[in-house]
């Protein structure tokens, strides 16, 4: 982290933000699968229930037939006709009830259990009042009782399990259909919001770079090439402060621009200490060139003197 550079540390910074965005949109994605797997299981319950309901109610049916045929066959006095198609009409009343063991095994909600009572009790009268009865007036061959039973409650029976199951599956599939519109509407909610996140993310990543680039990078790479000149002995290019930037960029400018006249003030008086040396030094040569001048004068003059002497 040390050797990292602040444009790596940005770029790392988008990258993340990006990341968390479709890490979003995955999580928001992964939900809405649950919430479909959720959908998908109730309507294979609502399946099972309407297979289980019509098989059920199709197996009396075609127990009602045998045991018409089973009539018929006493009727005609073919009995061993008759005892095998009253045989065939148990075994299919077996078979409905197997059937209708499967639906009450299908989970309910609490609006469907009303219905699913009604339900229950309709077809246990058409047991109990109409199909049971009639197995045993055939079984006894007692073909009054059979007649007084189908002309008397069978049809009103079995017309009121029809409506039963009718309503039942009817609220079943209303359920579903709203189920599946609010699913639907909150896949195409969800789809939007996260899209709109995620692009807004990218937006936000993008603008974050263009905006740290400008107020960072380019003023400290400004920074630097001054500091540069600068240690190249440059100092003719003095920095201005800025007065619309008090942030770190803007305060470490004021401070260089501090540095930069302060050493301008330095070389500039060592400057000026110099020239005045060189000054001197002149001065000083000058003083024993006049010195020297006047000594070989004088050493003149007094051979001049010895010699006349």
């Amino acid at each position: 982290m040390k050797h990292m550079t602040i444009r790596s540390a940005l770029r790392w910074v988008v990258g993340v933000m990006v990341t968390l965005a479709l890490v979003m949109a995955a999580v928001a994605f992964t939900g809405l699968h649950a919430s479909n797997d959720s959908l998908r299981t109730l309507n294979e319950e609502d399946k099972r229930a309407e297979s289980a309901l019509s098989d059920s109610y199709a197996s009396l049916l075609r127990a009602r037939l045998q045991m018409e045929g089973a009539r018929s066959a006493y009727e005609g006095g073919d009995f061993d006709s008759g005892k095998t198609r009253l045989g065939k009409a148990s075994e299919m009343i077996t078979q409905s009830d197997a059937r209708w063991q499967d639906y009450l095994k299908v989970p309910r909600d609490a609006k469907e259990t009303p219905l699913a009572n009604t339900l229950i009790a309709r077809r246990n009268e058409l047991m109990e009042k109409g199909m049971r009865p009639l197995v045993e007036a055939l079984d006894k061959m007692d073909l009054t009782q059979y007649r007084d039973i189908t002309g008397r409650q069978i049809d009103s029976l079995a017309g009121a399990v029809s409506d039963a199951s009718s309503a039942v599956m009817g609220y079943r599939k209303t359920r579903a259909d709203a189920l599946v519109a609010n699913a639907t509407r909150n896949f195409r909610i969800a789809v939007g919001v996260l899209g709109g996140g995620v692009l807004l993310a990218l937006l936000l990543g993008l603008g974050a770079g263009v905006a740290l680039k400008r107020l960072v990078l380019t003023p400290l790479e400004e920074l630097i090439a001054r500091m540069r000149r600068i240690a190249g002995g440059d100092l003719s290019d003095p920095i201005v402060k800025s007065a619309g930037r008090q942030n770190e960029i803007g305060r470490i400018r004021s401070v260089l621009g501090e540095m930069q006249g302060n050493l301008a003030g330095l070389v500039g008086g060592v400057r000026q200490g110099v020239y005045a040396m060189a000054g001197a030094s002149r001065e000083i040569a000058a003083g024993n060139t006049d010195l020297s001048s006047r000594t070989e004068q004088q050493a003149a003059s007094l051979q001049e003197t010895a010699s006349s002497m």
